[in-house]
């Protein structure tokens, strides 16, 4: 797959202060850590970097059951199909299992693709996906037929042939869950949710020749449900986007409407794509040109 170039966007501006009219007042400031936006980064890599361990942990979506006896296969991101894994395993009863990747999976530019039964095919990115402490597993959501299920009672969507789900979890620039920020898919083709006519196109960003883009939902409540009434993040940061036309996409994470944060990846027909967007060394990514 070739990737696009990625830019890094500054978004804020510093305010005058001390004079005799100071303007109108400013809206409250977001909840959180937003220190480190527009100071963003990259981290360097070696040529050559040895395959590191890494634990997994694979939980039920909502009930955060362990979701076991599937197959895991790390890929680097240009590999798709993964044709040639970094490493395989398979998570045990429990969910748990033991991975590889060049580096470890924090300076990893790629993904973990989950396959079994019971489950759609996930394709889980690891870039800035971290355990609670260093020695702790990476805790990877998955959306078993139950908790499509529900999320199809809560929203009145399905996870549909053609298209993707895609999960994104929203951090501040310390890491943690992000409230009151939304996000921002980009891709090619129309969403099958609504395409004119039932035709799927190519080619075109969403908003064109009658393509639309994907439809939002948001956890609302703390409680892990999801609804689409709400327009931003609660406190746990989970956002999900449904109808995602599969191929390549940018994810980017808004604060009042402004990127601080974006990735690269993609999403097939009939499977759940999840990414984790965090300011720090998480520039936004451009609007795709057309192929």
């Amino acid at each position: 797959m070739k990737r696009g170039h990625v830019a890094i966007v500054g978004v804020f501006a510093a305010a005058c202060s001390g004079t005799a009219n100071p303007g109108p007042p400013q809206p409250p400031a977001h909840p959180g850590d937003w220190a480190c936006v527009g100071k963003g980064t990259t981290v360097p890599l070696d040529a050559v970097r040895p395959p590191v361990p890494f634990a997994v942990a694979l939980q039920d979506a909502y009930t955060h059951a362990s979701v076991g006896d599937v197959q895991l296969a790390v890929c680097a991101m240009e590999d798709e199909d993964c044709a040639t894994p970094a490493s395989r395993g398979e998570a045990d009863r429990t969910g748990n299992a033991t991975l590889t990747a060049p580096g470890g999976p924090s300076t990893f530019d790629g993904f973990v693709r989950v396959t079994g039964a019971g489950i759609a095919t996930h394709y889980v990115f690891l870039s800035e996906r971290t355990g609670t402490c260093p020695s702790c597993a990476l805790v990877m959501p998955i959306y078993t037929s139950a908790a499509l299920q529900k999320t199809a009672q809560l929203t009145g969507l399905k996870l549909g042939a053609r298209s993707g789900l895609v999960r994104v979890d929203l951090l501040d620039c310390a890491g943690a869950p992000a409230k009151t920020v939304s996000v921002s898919i980009g891709s090619f083709g129309c969403s099958e949710l609504g395409a004119s006519g039932g035709q799927v196109k190519t080619g075109a960003l969403f908003g064109r020749e009658g393509c639309a883009g994907p439809l939002f939902a948001y956890a609302t409540g703390g409680q892990g449900s999801v609804t689409r009434a709400a327009l931003a993040t609660d406190a746990t940061g989970v956002a999900l986007g449904f109808g995602v036309p599969p191929g390549r996409l940018g994810v980017a994470e808004l604060l009042d409407g402004k990127t601080v944060a974006g990735t690269l990846g993609f999403t097939r027909g009939g499977a759940v794509s999840e990414f984790v967007l965090r300011p720090r060394f998480s520039p936004a990514p451009p609007l795709f040109a057309p192929p």
